[in-house]
């Protein structure tokens, strides 16, 4: 009797061709296919199925016109080789397709997607070779000041990375946190309270009067489908460590299945997580800074204070703002009138 084919689930589907979970379980009921949630199984030709309609849909097909705002780039010369700077546009311009398509993590994609989105933007003349590279990893090795590898996820990730500083993602460590407010506004679902930025802090909206929260821009507080795609894909990319061990593997089921928090995991994926988590809520973050047009501020990322000698150390910079609000709501008019601002402080909120 022939071997069984290894059925895939819908997650680890949508990591293979670079697409959020949703857009699959989309894909499916579209074929008039029923899958219930990220978890769920998928037959072999379920899964055939779902990469043909998507791959269509990602990559022009050859007969295709291209669109005047992405008219393929022209070939060199015969016999002349491209220039380095030609490849560093073409990857920039690759980008801007992914985030012309609304996804949230467009800065990153794997190097399949990568290639898939150069030949593109060529018509489908791009070749790694032309560059003297044997792979796209081996390309993506050229350009360290344009793209990192992340050769820890499966299939490695490409991440571009940007050169305007105030986009700049912070370094991610499990030696640091993000600002109390900002990792709240985020992660905070389960409360139904909505956050606004009024250029210093992320507050709640029942801690605003009205018109400072006219004046204030809504952050894009992750939601439980946002929360539970980032646990698949942690999952995946971690898939060989859970698999070698049965217990890790249904104490991960679990933790998927009910949503617990991190204390369930097995001890050795606890920090991973931890980093997976902070790296998720500083890339929505910034993608969201970027997309109002706000710079992030400086003090995003900050480090872990240590037990000892905490109890004397000066507040952060945070704590200090929240401070001072509280203080300014209490204060009498009398009191408010003898209040003495930075100059500086005024003009950055009265341009």
């Amino acid at each position: 009797m022939a071997a069984m084919i290894a059925a895939i689930r819908v997650y680890e589907l949508a990591k293979e061709l670079s697409v959020d979970s949703r857009r699959v379980l989309a894909v499916l009921t579209e074929l008039g296919m029923h899958a219930r949630t990220a978890s769920s199984s998928l037959s072999p030709s379920e899964a055939a199925a779902v990469r043909a309609t998507i791959d269509s849909t990602t990559v022009a097909p050859e007969s295709a016109q291209p669109s005047a705002a992405h008219q393929p780039t022209p070939n060199p010369p015969p016999g002349a080789l491209p220039s380095e700077e030609d490849l560093r546009r073409l990857v920039r311009e690759a980008f801007e397709l992914a985030r012309q398509s609304g996804r949230s993590d467009w800065r990153r994609m794997t190097a399949a997607v990568l290639k898939n989105r150069l030949l593109q933007l060529t018509d489908r003349s791009f070749s790694e070779r032309d560059y003297g590279c044997k792979s796209m990893l081996d390309l993506a090795r050229r350009l360290p000041d344009l793209l990192v590898i992340d050769e820890g996820d499966r299939p490695p990730i490409v991440t571009l990375v940007t050169t305007d500083a105030s986009t700049a993602p912070p370094i991610i460590g499990e030696g640091s946190r993000i600002r109390p407010d900002l990792w709240t506004a985020i992660v905070d679902y389960q409360s139904g309270s909505r956050y606004y930025w009024d250029g210093f802090l992320a507050r709640r909206e029942d801690e605003l009067d009205e018109d400072l929260r006219t004046s204030s821009l809504p952050v894009a507080t992750a939601n439980k489908d946002d929360l539970d795609e980032w646990r698949y894909h942690f999952v995946a990319s971690n898939s060989v460590t859970i698999d070698e061990d049965p217990e890790a593997k249904a104490k991960v089921e679990r933790w998927l299945a009910e949503g617990l928090g991190t204390k369930y995991l097995p001890g050795t994926l606890q920090g991973r997580w931890n980093v997976e988590l902070k790296r998720r809520v500083v890339e929505r973050l910034m993608n969201w800074f970027h997309e109002v047009s706000q710079p992030a501020p400086l003090d995003l990322l900050q480090p872990t204070r240590t037990g000892h000698g905490s109890k004397t150390s000066s507040p952060r910079p945070d704590e200090l703002r929240q401070l001072i609000l509280r203080c300014v709501r209490g204060m009498t008019e009398e009191e408010l009138g003898r209040l003495l601002l930075p100059a500086t402080a005024v003009l950055r909120m009265n341009p």
